[in-house]
């Protein structure tokens, strides 16, 4: 008698080890490695293309750069950035086309402005994108910035730091300057604040509309960059519900009280510069888009499923170790309660998993945890 035939394994579905997508082992869409482990098409797509380019000396990047369009730069967004769909959508068309014009397309370029309250993740969007494009990118906080001649940074100070962090980058002069808490600067208070406020908004608008900085390095023209500001503007919604006094929140309130504008407080161009942006400077801003507050549902998926979540970083680092992390979903229910509670979004969450996982790393560095031990936070 003939033996047998041995049958095989199946194996069941597999999360891919950089962006955490599910995946068939069998599937021609995921590659297995020796460990049993797989990567997903898109991920070995996005690695390919870096090595590619990290292989050829800078001058010879441009021809191996392939410009991503503004679907897939919103599928890897996605993997970091919960919700927010309109602010993806014009951060990914904005810098689709910034790609263009750096290699040599005659496109305009659209500088933003991304507005919402604190920890919605204006920051976080504009940083991965700028990371998936490839572009030079540094970030500002404008309640450091000084009109030129008064203490403080002077506007033009962003530009030299953006020479000094990426001055060998061959396309350094279409990069991405996003500037931050832009709301501050705004004309309120005193006459004098005001006069401050407004001459520094004006370097800015001299920095979008083009000018050559000397910085040490060589001199670095600002025409071609992308310019993206954020803030909260939480003064502009009172002005516009003044302004329609006959409106009604009933219908427009969110879990955790949280108010939708309605469709009739749309903020416009003149509503900033009301609220004391100058005119000029909204002029050069092609863009205004707002993002929402975060409620219980993405916070819960920003802890759980996004690439950036603080949370799975420490999983990664403790599984190093040999040791299983997780909060149990009593822990995460309280941690997402109590951010929406301190009602700073995804900065508030980063702050109680640090809180929560403090104790855990003092043992883990103790050698308390043996090895493959399943580490569970019962909350």
């Amino acid at each position: 008698m003939g033996r047998g035939r041995r049958k095989k394994k199946r194996i069941g579905p597999q999360q891919c080890v950089l962006c955490g997508k599910t995946q068939l082992p069998s599937s021609y869409g995921c590659i297995v490695g020796a460990t049993g482990r797989i990567v997903c098409a898109t991920c070995l797509g996005v690695s390919n293309r870096m090595l590619e380019c990290n292989k050829k000396p800078v001058d010879e990047q441009d021809s191996c750069d392939r410009i991503l369009t503004p679907q897939e730069i919103m599928e890897e967004l996605d993997k970091c950035i919960i919700g927010q769909e309109k602010a993806k959508r014009a951060v990914s068309i904005a810098l689709w086309k910034q790609q263009l014009r750096a290699n040599g397309e005659d496109v305009p370029r659209t500088n933003l402005l991304l507005y919402g309250p604190t920890g919605c993740g204006k920051t976080a969007l504009v940083q991965e994108a700028a990371k998936i494009v490839g572009l030079p990118y540094i970030a500002y906080d404008a309640t450091t910035l000084s009109e030129a001649g008064y203490r403080g940074n002077d506007a033009q100070d962003m530009i030299t730091t953006l020479q000094s962090r990426h001055g060998d980058h061959p396309k350094l002069k279409y990069g991405i300057v996003f500037l931050d808490e832009v709301d501050k600067l705004a004309g309120h208070g005193s006459e004098v604040r005001n006069a401050y406020n407004r001459g520094t908004q004006h370097t800015l608008l001299k920095l979008i509309e083009g000018m050559d900085i000397t910085t040490d390095k060589g001199v670095v023209s600002t025409r071609d960059l992308l310019f993206i500001f954020g803030g909260a503007f939480t003064g502009i919604r009172k002005q516009k519900e003044k302004s329609l006094p006959h409106i009604s929140p009933i219908g427009f309130v969110r879990e955790q009280g949280e108010q939708v504008l309605h469709d009739d407080l749309t903020v416009t161009t003149e509503d900033f510069v009301r609220y004391g942006m100058e005119a000029e400077l909204m002029g050069r801003v092609g863009q205004q888009i707002p993002l929402e507050a975060l409620g219980a549902d993405d916070l819960k998926k920003i802890l759980l499923d996004s690439r950036l979540s603080l949370y799975r970083q420490y999983q990664r680092f403790f599984l190093q170790h040999g040791v299983q992390l997780e909060f149990t979903s009593a822990k995460v229910d309280e941690l997402v309660n109590q951010a929406l509670a301190l009602g700073t979004g995804a900065r508030a969450l980063n702050a109680l998993v640090e809180e929560s996982v403090e104790p855990l790393l003092l043992h883990l560095a103790a050698g308390d945890f043996q090895k493959k031990e399943q580490m569970r936070d019962a909350g």
